[in-house]
């Protein structure tokens, strides 16, 4: 299970953010601000953070900053500020994709997906474990059926066969 650092200031956003992720299968966890954000990025380790850009105490460009000194955890912020330059000024900073309030939250979810699947941060060991067992046994390519049954995450078993 992939797990989530929502950040913004507005209750009731993160609330939003909250029951779609879960949903999804994603467990999250909050924060108020971008100090906070900073303490829970040093003691936790998250596959995805999402963060407002305007917030009290440190706004979300500066938390951005701070975060990436020490950690590479993807980033999607969320802004009101939807003009190019602020969309830019994301990016140069560090983070993976921008959206803009209001946003609908099923899109925001289908963007979480894609960042973390091409993150490879997806919290799933089942994949991971496949491909270090194959190289382990100096395999350096599975078979086609095994890629796709990985693709699909469906549990798939290897005869002796298909590893020759």
């Amino acid at each position: 299970m992939s797990k989530i650092l929502v950040v913004d200031d507005e209750f009731r956003i993160r609330q939003i953010i909250r029951k779609y992720a879960e949903f999804e299968g994603y467990e999250v966890e909050e924060a108020t601000d971008g100090m906070q954000a900073i303490q829970v990025c040093r003691q936790n380790e998250f596959d995805l953070i999402i963060m407002d850009v305007m917030m009290p105490e440190l706004d979300g460009f500066s938390a951005c900053r701070e975060i990436r000194k020490f950690c590479d955890t993807p980033i999607i912020m969320l802004s009101a500020r939807g003009e190019e330059y602020d969309k830019i000024h994301g990016f140069e900073l560090g983070s993976d994709d921008y959206v803009v309030k209001p946003f609908s939250p099923k899109e925001l979810m289908m963007r979480v997906g894609a960042v973390i699947k091409r993150s490879g941060k997806n919290g799933d060991s089942t994949q991971k474990d496949v491909f270090t067992t194959a190289t382990a046994h100096k395999r350096t390519c599975l078979p086609i059926r095994a890629w796709r049954s990985i693709s699909r995450r469906e549990p798939f078993r290897l005869t002796a066969a298909a590893w020759r």
